[in-house]
């Protein structure tokens, strides 16, 4: 079992439900977040989606190694962003990903977009190309 350092958020191999922290959002936000999380894949580089504990529309996993997740709702305002975070642009969907000291124990990153109701996702370092694209996706869903 893991623990990362982004509140309670716990990634364990096996077939039970992941624990993620539900954001705290507006019910404009949450029906946002109902439409991209419909449109988040089942499966994710071959990996089936996960239960999360507690179980919630906001949230999302994938049963890949290790475990990735997505957040919806989250929100991040420019002021939460460092001005050393990188930014990855997907068809106009900036992403940024946390500056961290020293390398995560797991491994993990935390990328996050301000597009729509916010995303946060978190993933191996060096593989959020698929959820990024899968997240980007979701979002381009919710304009039209």
């Amino acid at each position: 079992m893991l623990l990362l350092s982004a509140g309670a958020l716990v990634l364990s191999r096996g077939t039970g439900p992941v624990a993620v922290p539900v954001p705290t959002v507006t019910a404009g936000v949450a029906a946002a977040c109902a439409r991209v999380v419909s449109l988040l894949p089942d499966r994710l580089v071959g990996a089936p989606r996960r239960a999360t504990t507690p179980p919630s529309g906001l949230t999302r996993a994938w049963d890949t190694r290790p475990v990735q997740v997505l957040r919806c709702g989250t929100g991040r305002g420019a002021a939460d962003l460092l001005p050393a975070d990188y930014e990855y642009d997907v068809d106009g969907v900036a992403w940024f990903r946390e500056v961290q000291l020293a390398p995560a124990r797991d491994g993990l990153r935390r990328w996050t977009t301000r597009v729509g109701p916010g995303l946060e996702i978190r993933v191996p370092d060096g593989g959020e190309r698929d959820l990024i694209n899968a997240g980007t996706d979701a979002l381009r869903g919710l304009r039209r």
